[in-house]
């Protein structure tokens, strides 16, 4: 006896005796061959999608030839900010 049903894998059973069995079907996968998948939007830009953080945040320059070798090679903006900071904390 074959036993069949759509959306199912078909299974086949031979009856020898009368006894009662059960039966279950395994659920048949879905088999794609190819999937093809296009980008509807541009390219990331954080600049863009996130102006308010870029605008907020300042960049300090950390190369040694940028800040002044008294403060031990440090920007001096970034020197001042940092002093800035150590005057608030308590």
């Amino acid at each position: 006896m074959v036993f069949d049903s759509p959306g199912y894998v078909p299974d086949t059973v031979l009856v020898v005796d009368y006894k009662p069995l059960r039966i279950v079907l395994k659920p048949m996968g879905i088999a794609l061959n190819q999937v093809n998948i296009t980008a509807s939007r541009r390219a990331f830009d954080p600049h863009v999608e996130y102006p308010e953080i870029y605008r907020k945040s300042k960049v300090y320059p950390l190369s040694p030839s940028t800040g002044s070798q008294k403060r031990g090679g440090m920007p001096a903006a970034l020197n001042v900010s940092l002093k800035k900071r150590s005057r608030n904390v308590i």
